[in-house]
């Protein structure tokens, strides 16, 4: 059921339980790791196999970087083979899925804390903070440094005040 795999990626404190439909279910959720709103009403245009690759996501992060596409199917109670065959029907593969969700972390990480980037690395489990590099160039076309940089000079330029 889309809420028992859900619960499970998201490792909430609770047993799963069973909804008349996705939007019930994503309204009971709410905000279960502190990712801001679901905004159900995107995943759920694009249906279930949208509800899977959220729930994956979060599942990834909480797994990090040594995530393999089995242990993130096992997690959300379907195959290795059904969760590949849903991210291709969509476009994608796991590797992608996995460095998104891990480069999207470390940007909430680079946003909200002033922990280095190996630190932000190895909590993610990636290897090496080079590794995290990488993936962050791969995905944002820019390093996690440069990124918190921007970060930075956006909230001062904010917090300034124009010109009197």
């Amino acid at each position: 059921a889309f809420a028992e795999g859900f619960h499970r990626a998201a490792e909430l404190p609770f047993e799963g339980r069973a909804f008349s439909s996705a939007a019930r279910a994503f309204e009971w959720l709410d905000d279960p790791i502190g990712w801001g709103p679901l905004q159900p009403e995107r995943w759920l245009e694009a249906g279930e196999d949208a509800a899977l690759v959220a729930a994956a996501e979060a599942r990834v992060v909480a797994l990090g970087a040594t995530a393999s596409v089995a242990d993130v199917a096992a997690a959300l109670t379907t195959s290795a083979r059904t969760l590949q065959r849903r991210l291709r029907a969509r476009g994608e593969d796991f590797r992608s899925l996995r460095r998104r969700a891990l480069v999207r972390e470390a940007q909430r990480a680079l946003e909200t804390s002033d922990r280095s980037i190996k630190e932000i690395a190895y909590d993610l489990g990636f290897r090496s903070p080079s590794r995290l590099v990488d993936a962050f160039r791969r995905e944002l076309g820019t390093s996690p440094s440069g990124y918190r940089e921007a970060v930075a000079r956006a909230k001062t330029t904010r917090a300034s005040p124009g010109p009197k």
